[in-house]
């Protein structure tokens, strides 16, 4: 519906209402981050966030149509894709290399919501064509583009490709494969990481993960005892995998062995290499 919506006003105005509602909304975010707000608010807010940047994207996506010819639509959409999803890359990054400088999550979300100033103003600047009005109106309008999907396998093919990886893929973008080994060499473990715990890490030096089944920062050890106190950080040739080289207190599995990979195939067959530690 929220394409429908935004053909009810002037696009222009539509996208730049959507961006300060966005604004607004992070600016609430910092607020409730820097009050230490119960999650319930932080996810509340963050809905509205969410839901300023759905009626957003339609009306966004046939205004790129308007400015490019035919000839240069498809490269101006792959461009439109690279600079969303470059931001995805680059954003954790940011937040990694200057949280440990004392940014905290607070003025991460009031940072953000600055970078919004920098969408009204290419919008205020930019000139779009005007746009002919729609001729269906309501439920009409609304199922409009599900009966052009209906009729075209290809485009059918594609909604649910892009659907299915939206529901299922999108939430694991911000996680990267974090390995840690010892000074030895040895290989302990493999968890998650994202831009939080990352920055928890470098600060204060005890590895901390993203524990996707309990969804919240996880410190290793933290009851358990088995710390592991960070050497050093290292970044694969193509910036998606972390190495971390830590100091292990006791077994880093939680079957209470040394190392997760204990389990070898040798000749078709699984072959347990080392037995809990006493």
């Amino acid at each position: 519906p929220a394409g429908v919506i935004a053909d009810l006003f002037d696009r222009r105005r539509w996208l730049v209402a959507m961006q300060m509602v966005q604004l607004a909304f992070s600016v609430g975010l910092f607020f409730l981050a820097a009050a230490d707000a119960p999650i319930w608010a932080m996810f509340a807010t963050a809905l509205g966030v969410g839901i300023g940047n759905a009626l957003n994207a339609p009306a966004w996506s046939a205004m790129l149509p308007t400015l490019v010819s035919r000839d240069d639509l498809s490269g101006a959409i792959a461009l439109n894709s690279s600079m969303i999803n470059g931001s995805r890359v680059v954003g954790p990054i940011i937040v990694a290399v200057f949280s440990p400088l004392g940014v905290t999550t607070a003025q991460w979300f009031l940072i953000n919501a600055a970078t919004y100033l920098f969408v009204v103003g290419a919008l205020m600047r930019v000139h779009l064509p005007a746009v002919k009005a729609v001729s269906e109106r309501g439920w009409r309008a609304f199922v409009s583009g599900y009966r052009i999907v209906r009729h075209n396998p290809v485009n059918s093919r594609l909604i649910l490709s892009l659907t299915l990886f939206s529901l299922f893929s999108l939430p694991y973008v911000g996680l990267f494969p974090a390995v840690a080994h010892d000074r030895s060499g040895e290989i302990l473990m493999m968890a998650w990481m994202n831009a939080e715990s990352l920055g928890v890490t470098l600060e204060t030096g005890e590895v901390t993960y993203w524990s996707r089944s309990r969804g919240e920062l996880w410190r290793k050890g933290a009851t358990s005892g088995h710390l592991q106190r960070l050497i050093e950080l290292r970044i694969d040739c193509d910036r998606d995998c972390l190495l971390l080289i830590v100091e292990q207190t006791g077994p880093a599995c939680h079957t209470n062995r040394r190392s997760c990979f204990y389990t070898a195939l040798r000749d078709g067959e699984e072959v347990i290499l080392s037995e809990p530690m006493a």
